[in-house]
């Protein structure tokens, strides 16, 4: 239809599912090769996040690397480009989200 649409996404780096080898070789990738995070090398947000009392409890490091790349029609390319520059924001946000050494050690022994 001509539409901007746009959709991001964020999966683990299993490169031998076939929904990984799909994801990154999509017609509608944009920005070259997708974004590699190293498991050590960014954080998320529990899923159960609305459990935590800390907000400390809330970040841990992942335990996968993580594929990060958006799907766009041509429209949305050109209304909201894909670049090395937005790879590097999302990295640095992702870095961002890591629990400090004191929180992961806590979380560690408290299981």
């Amino acid at each position: 239809s001509g539409g901007a649409l746009s959709f991001a996404f964020v999966v683990p780096s299993w490169e031998r599912v076939p929904f990984h080898h799909q994801l990154c070789r999509s017609a509608f990738l944009r920005g070259g090769a997708p974004l590699r995070l190293a498991a050590e090398a960014h954080g998320f947000v529990d899923g159960a996040q609305h459990l935590k009392a800390a907000a400390g409890d809330r970040l841990r490091v992942s335990s996968f690397a993580s594929t990060v790349g958006v799907l766009q029609t041509a429209a949305a390319a050109e209304r909201w480009p894909v670049d090395a520059a937005l790879y590097s924001r999302l990295s640095a946000a992702f870095a961002g989200a890591l629990p400090s050494a004191e929180a992961a050690q806590d979380r560690v022994r408290r299981g």
